[in-house]
């Protein structure tokens, strides 16, 4: 998956969940910096590598954790002719 990807999902995985159930009182910075901080732990995550894969099992874990099913497509990415 490719980094441009991977901030989308991420900003996406964050970001619905605030705007269907949080309210602005409800908006922890010191959690979302939390958060942050232990995505950004990974550290480069190019495709295909464990960090990338690790990151993703922690997404997982951290949306099921709120009540959310999660529902995947996998494929396979074909290099460019």
């Amino acid at each position: 998956m490719q980094r441009a990807q991977v901030v989308f999902w991420l900003a996406t995985v964050v970001a619905i969940p605030a705007l269907v159930v949080a309210s602005p009182e409800d908006f922890s910075g010191v959690s979302a910096l939390t958060f942050t901080k232990k995505a950004v732990a990974f550290g480069p995550r190019p495709p295909d590598s464990d960090a990338i894969h690790n990151l993703q099992n922690y997404l997982r874990t951290e949306v099921k954790s709120l009540g959310w099913i999660i529902s995947e497509d996998v494929f396979q990415a074909a290099p460019r002719p």
